[in-house]
């Protein structure tokens, strides 16, 4: 979804902008019947058409989930930049679905939001900012997880200078689904 939000369509018969969501968290992922997520909530989210102007752009967004960047109000509001803030928001989603799922070290009980521990459940920006933006803190990263190439992805959306664009991660996301699926298999068969 994200990846399609990201891309710019073009054709004789539509056109599609740019669309950055600018407030994606867990809670704004829905979950179909056959197991497929669906992105919601675009209360926040704008379009980076050919009229995109940056006077429409403020620090908006659930704060626990804001990119350094953006808490530090030093964002480039470019249309190839502005993106990248909805790829830190799913780095932080990500590491919250890794922590929940029983086969990876570091599993939680119960649900767990990126910077929970550190933060509390009402952040404000100023601790948001000092944690992600002063301190670089990021959610931590099990060694064993590296060694997992479903779960060493999430590492790299966390910090801007490898984050990538979704078109990129939807490709590794798709090795990785490859690479999973061979794994499932191949258990299933000895």
């Amino acid at each position: 979804g994200l990846s399609y939000l990201h891309s710019y369509k073009s054709a004789t018969d539509y056109f599609k902008p740019v669309i950055v969501h600018r407030d994606l968290k867990a809670s704004n992922i829905l979950v179909k019947s056959n197991g497929c997520c669906c992105i919601s909530d675009f209360g926040l989210a704008i379009d980076l058409s050919d009229d995109f102007h940056n006077e429409r752009i403020s620090q908006v967004g659930t704060i626990r989930y804001m990119a350094p960047e953006i808490l530090d109000g030093c964002v480039c509001y470019r249309r190839d930049i502005l993106p990248m803030i909805d790829i830190y928001a799913l780095g932080l989603i990500i590491w919250e679905i890794i922590t929940r799922c029983k086969d990876c070290e570091g599993y939680h009980e119960t649900f767990q939001r990126a910077y929970a521990k550190e933060l509390g459940p009402y952040p404000t920006k100023e601790m948001a900012h000092y944690l992600v933006v002063s301190s670089k803190f990021r959610p931590p990263l099990i060694a064993s997880w590296r060694n997992n190439k479903v779960t060493a992805y999430y590492a790299y959306l966390l910090h801007i200078d490898s984050r990538s664009s979704s078109r990129c991660y939807d490709r590794m996301l798709g090795t990785c689904r490859g690479y999973q699926n061979f794994c499932q298999l191949r258990s299933s068969t000895t």
